[in-house]
């Protein structure tokens, strides 16, 4: 009984790593600065706890000094691995579920930029959402649900297949994983076996051994990890379609018609002009006098 009631309460306790980690791909040409404390650990939130801060968002997608409009970092099948720029952890409540809501700023030397405000409340209709700062940019913002991973390696590998890489190769480790632990799968494509975590520590681990027999697990029956993936870009200045004009082509009784008409209306023109130079004359052909008095 012991031995069960042990077992329930460390399942209880791994569902309630859930974790909540924001990315911004940036577009803009230029660097975005953290608003207010740095430090995760000082700053206030309305429920949950921050993990993580990135201090500064560097631009990225440029060449050759110009930023690329066209967005290589996408949701489901990017070209790179971005770090996440904030990283949170919910808050289990026994009567709303978990809870998640603070709010960061990020902005640059002009005063434009983001504010990301999370609302991740699992019995609330309120959802997380962005407001953009300056009529020069642009962003859209997608949340995305993430498995719940965690490690369980096959009898015997637990002290050599555990490691955390800088690299998706067998480098000298920058972290260990222990058993059961919940680790925060990275956005971005696998390589091979290997699978980008950003927590507990960032980095490269092996998902699987050399057979194919499984280390990372996912954890059936919990709530999802959520990512939200915020691209910023400047304003898209694209310029109006004209419409080409339309050609009408006329039939060769329109034109007909059309030429009479023109004949017709130049020669009562003529006639118009004749009778006004002869009202302006008498019978005789000098000009006619006006009549005076009363009738």
């Amino acid at each position: 009984m012991e031995v069960q009631k042990a077992t329930f309460l460390q399942s209880l306790t791994l569902r309630q790593e859930r974790f909540y980690e924001v990315v911004i791909c940036n577009f803009t040409g230029r660097p975005l600065h953290l608003q207010g404390c740095k430090d995760p650990a000082a700053r206030v939130t309305v429920a949950g706890r921050l993990l993580r801060l990135l201090p500064e968002v560097s631009p990225s997608g440029t060449v050759g000094g110009r930023t690329e409009l066209v967005e290589r970092v996408l949701l489901h099948q990017p070209e790179s691995h971005p770090s996440p720029t904030v990283q949170a952890k919910f808050q289990p409540h026994s009567n709303c579920g978990d809870l998640l809501e603070f709010t960061v700023v990020y902005l640059n030397a002009e005063g434009s930029g983001v504010t990301i405000r999370v609302n991740a409340h699992d019995a609330s209709t309120m959802r997380s959402s962005i407001q953009v700062h300056g009529q020069d940019l642009e962003g859209t913002s997608v949340v995305e649900e993430l498995p719940r991973m965690r490690v369980r390696p096959p009898e015997g590998y637990a002290q050599t297949s555990l490691g955390v890489h800088a690299r998706p190769d067998k480098s000298e480790p920058v972290h260990h994983l222990n058993v059961n632990d919940e680790v925060m799968l990275g956005m971005g494509p696998c390589s091979g076996r290997w699978h980008k975590i950003t927590h507990p520590a960032e980095g490269w681990v092996q998902a699987a051994t050399r057979d194919g027999r499984l280390i990372l697990h996912e954890m059936v029956g919990c709530r999802p990890n959520l990512r939200q993936v915020i691209t910023l870009r400047p304003a898209s200045c694209r310029p109006l379609l004209q419409q080409p004009a339309l050609v009408k082509k006329e039939s060769p009784c329109r034109k007909t018609e059309h030429a009479l008409f023109q004949a017709r209306a130049a020669e009562a023109c003529r006639l118009s002009r004749e009778i006004a130079r002869l009202e302006a004359s008498g019978p005789s052909g000098t000009p006619r006098k006006s009549t005076l008095g009363v009738f």
